[in-house]
C-alpha cells in the first residue's frame, strides 16, 4: 500500500539513535515528510522518507517499502542512493536561511533525511491567507533566500525546488529555504554531475530546462524560480509557465506601479533562455535593490550585508502589513457611516427652514463632501484626520443640544 507510515511507529538505523513517528507534516511525488520525536530525548525534527509513490508500495505490517516492478529496481536503488548522497553533502553546510539537516540513513527499504523541525508558516500559505507583501517586505524575504542560495552555488550544490512552499517564515521572523530532495553538485562550470534526476516540476516555477526529457540543472534554474517566488509574493498569482512565455515574454511583464527595481529583477531572473537570465545570486541582488552590478562571483557575505538591508523580517513586521490591510477597510468603513449621517443631518437641518439651521445644514453637506473626497483618497492620515474631526464636531453638536432640537 502506499499509504505513510503509522504514528508511533519507530525508525532505527539512524547515528543519533531512534525516531518515533508522530504525524505526517506533507506528501510529495517522491517523499513524506513527518513531525517525529527522539525516543530518548523527545526533540522534535522534521523526517523525510524517500518515497517515488509511482513506482513503490509498503507493506502494511511491516513498514517496509517494496518496488511495483522489477524494471524499476536498478533506477529506484540510484535514486535512494542519489537522495543518501545529495543529503550528506547538505548536512555538512550551515547557513541562518537553510534549513538544517541533522543526519541521513537507511530503513524500510528507503532512505530517511533528518532535519530540524521549522516552527511557522509557508510564503504561499502566507500570502493566500493575507493576500500580496509589502514591495520592501517581499524584497527583504527573497533577498535572504537569495543569499542562501548564493551559499548552496558557492559550494556547488543547485535547490531545483524553490518555490513559496519551500520557503517557510519561522517564529522569529527569518525565512528558511526547506525541501531539499531534488538538489543536486555541480561543477565549478555549473554543470550537473548527476546522472539522473527526479522528473518533477512545479508548473510557474521550474525552468524549462527541467522539462527536458534529459534535463539540464545548473544554478541559473534557482534564479529563474527565485524569480517566479518574488511574483508570487507581490501579486498573489502563480507565474506564467515558460512554455507560455517563450511565445508571449509580455506575460511575465508587471504593471508600471510596481517599482521598477522589482520588475526588473523578476523580469531578468524569468528569461525563458538561462544564459539571459540574471547570471548569479549577486546580480539578483543587484538588480533588486539598484547597486552597481558586478560581473565577478563572491563569496563574501558582508558584502551583501553592506549592499541591502538583511535584517531579519519580525512576525510584528508581518503583522503591522496585515493590520494595515485590515485598518484602511476600518476607516473606511467609518468615513462610509460618517458621510451618511453627516449627509442626513445636514438635510434634516435645512429642512428645519430657518437661516439658523440652514447654515449649520450646508456645513454638514459640506463636511460630507470632504468625507467623499477623503474616502476615494489614498492617504490614510487625511482619513483618520476626517474621522477624528467629524467625530470631536458630533459630539460638540451633541453638547450643543443642536441634534436634540432636530
Amino acid at each position: 500500500m502506499s499509504e505513510p507510515l503509522r504514528a508511533g511507529t519507530v525508525l532505527s538505523g539512524g547515528a543519533r539513535g531512534s525516531y518515533v513517528i508522530d504525524e505526517v507534516l506533507g506528501r510529495g511525488g517522491f517523499g513524506i515528510t513527518y513531525i517525529a520525536h527522539d525516543l530518548h530525548q523527545g526533540i522534535e525534527y522534521a523526517i523525510k522518507e524517500f518515497f517515488p509513490r509511482d513506482k513503490v508500495t509498503r507493506d502494511e505490517d511491516t513498514g517496509i517499502l517494496m518496488v511495483d516492478n522489477p524494471n524499476n529496481l536498478n533506477i529506484i536503488n540510484r535514486l535512494r542512493e542519489q537522495f543518501l548522497t545529495e543529503g550528506q553533502n547538505l548536512s555538512r553546510l550551515r547557513h541562518q536561511s537553510i534549513v538544517t539537516i541533522i543526519e541521513m540513513f537507511e530503513a524500510n527499504g528507503t532512505a530517511y533525511m533528518v532535519m530540524e523541525l521549522i516552527e511557522g508558516t509557508n510564503l504561499k500559505k502566507l500570502v493566500k491567507d493575507n493576500g500580496p507583501l509589502e514591495y520592501q517586505t517581499a524584497a527583504n524575504l527573497v533577498t535572504h533566500i537569495a543569499m542562501a542560495l548564493s551559499y548552496l552555488h558557492s559550494n556547488l550544490i543547485t535547490h531545483l525546488d524553490v518555490k513559496p512552499e519551500n520557503i517557510i517564515l519561522d517564529i522569529n521572523g527569518l525565512p528558511k529555504l526547506i525541501d531539499f530532495g531534488l538538489s543536486r553538485q555541480h561543477d565549478s562550470n555549473g554543470v550537473s554531475n548527476s546522472t539522473q534526476l527526479l522528473a518533477a516540476v512545479s508548473p510557474g516555477y521550474t525552468a524549462i530546462e527541467q522539462y527536458r526529457p534529459r534535463p539540464i540543472f545548473e544554478p541559473r534554474s534557482d534564479i529563474y524560480s527565485l524569480g517566479a517566488t518574488l511574483y508570487y509574493l507581490i501579486t498573489g498569482k502563480t507565474p506564467p509557465e515558460p512554455s507560455v512565455l517563450v511565445d508571449s515574454p509580455e506575460l511575465v511583464h508587471l504593471d508600471n506601479s510596481i517599482p521598477n527595481n522589482i520588475r526588473a529583477t523578476i523580469s531578468g531572473a524569468m528569461q525563458y533562455t538561462a544564459g539571459n537570465r540574471l547570471h548569479d545570486m549577486q546580480a539578483f541582488i543587484n538588480t533588486l535593490y539598484n547597486t552597481p552590478s558586478s560581473r565577478q562571483h563572491t563569496s563574501n557575505h558582508k558584502q551583501y550585508h553592506q549592499q541591502v538591508n538583511t535584517d531579519n523580517i519580525s512576525i510584528e513586521e508581518f503583522n503591522k502589513d496585515i493590520k494595515k490591510k485590515g485598518g484602511a477597510a476600518f476607516v473606511n468603513t467609518l468615513l462610509v457611516i460618517i458621510m451618511v449621517f453627516m449627509g442626513l443631518m445636514g438635510a434634516a437641518c435645512i429642512t428645519k427652514g430657518s437661516d439658523y439651521y440652514r447654515g449649520i445644514g450646508s456645513v454638514h453637506i459640506l463636511i460630507a463632501f470632504i468625507d467623499f473626497i477623503a474616502l476615494i483618497n489614498k492617504g490614510r492620515k487625511f482619513k483618520w484626520f476626517m474621522v477624528i474631526t467629524n467625530t470631536v464636531l458630533v459630539l460638540a453638536l451633541f453638547a450643543a443640544n443642536i441634534y436634540l432640537d432636530l
